[in-house]
């Protein structure tokens, strides 16, 4: 079986209509060559009864027939247009999912002929945080800080709305339900998160914006569960950086897509053979708006 992984594909049908064009017809071209579709996470802006999702399920769903399944990103939970982050996740994320046959992996695992995917959002607890230049967890909670006399702040903790809720507690609270999940799941597992699963996964660069964001890239519980449960990969998002580590028995794979560059992961899992594709797409939205 093939099964095919994207990450933070980002579709704006608003103000980056003919990128997210040119995904779509990327999608329709992997549609023929795999068994099954993974997403892991920034799926489309939240817009109005979140109608770039809803596009972009329609558009996955005119050329697959296959079994889909989705985890959330932190852009799929801003709160935006009426819409607040909690619902979001719990209620309207869910409920358009299941209207186009898609798993929602914060909910249930995804069998697929003995083998079984699990996977969560994640969120971040700041354990991935590089202690450097006086940081803390006080101001990564507070999303805001000046590195090496640099301003900094993390555009998430204005658009996300976690009621009251820290974000080491939310990291708790969803990494304990995925817990769960991997316990009932049978072998082989394949896990995915949005967020990063471990510090080494990525490179760091040293300027004051990756120093002061390195916080909220993730979570180490999250490398440390699926290793324990001896998923034999692990695929993740969010960090727009390519990336692969192997702590036997779990290759883990960070995708390095970014909202202008196209990338699929591809796992055979008959021979475990790994493809990946990184390919830059022109923004003629923005082009034009240059122009």
């Amino acid at each position: 079986m093939r099964i095919a992984f994207l990450a933070d594909l980002h579709m704006d049908y608003l103000w980056h209509e003919k990128l997210s064009e040119q995904k779509e017809q990327k999608i329709a071209e992997l549609a023929k060559e795999v068994d099954a579709l993974i997403l892991c996470g920034d799926n489309a802006a939240v817009f109005t009864n979140l109608e770039h999702h809803r596009r972009l399920y329609r558009a996955i769903r005119e050329h697959f027939n296959g079994p889909v399944a989705s985890v959330l990103g932190n852009h799929d939970l801003w709160s935006e247009y009426c819409l607040r982050t909690i619902p979001l996740l719990m209620h309207h994320h869910p409920l358009l999912m299941a209207e186009f046959d898609i798993i929602n992996l914060e909910a249930q695992n995804l069998d697929l002929d003995g083998l079984t995917i699990a996977g969560t959002y994640g969120h971040y607890d700041y354990s991935l945080g590089l202690r450097q230049a006086d940081l803390g967890e006080s101001d990564w909670e507070n999303g805001e800080a000046v590195v090496y006399g640099h301003p900094e702040s993390f555009l998430d903790k204005k658009m996300q709305d976690w009621e009251g809720k820290h974000d080491r507690e939310v990291c708790k609270e969803l990494l304990d339900a995925f817990e769960s999940r991997l316990a009932s799941a049978a072998q082989p597992l394949i896990t995915i998160s949005h967020t990063v699963p471990r510090a080494d996964l990525i490179p760091h660069p040293q300027t004051p914006e990756h120093i002061f964001c390195s916080g909220y890239r993730g979570s180490s519980e999250i490398g440390r569960l699926v290793h324990a449960y001896t998923s034999m990969l692990h695929v993740s998002g969010h960090a727009h950086a390519y990336g692969r580590a192997k702590e036997y028995p779990t290759t883990f794979i960070s995708m390095g897509a970014e909202i202008n560059i196209w990338t699929r992961f591809v796992f055979n899992t008959q021979n475990r053979h790994e493809s990946v594709h990184l390919e830059a797409l022109r923004d003629e939205d923005e082009d034009s708006q240059d122009g």
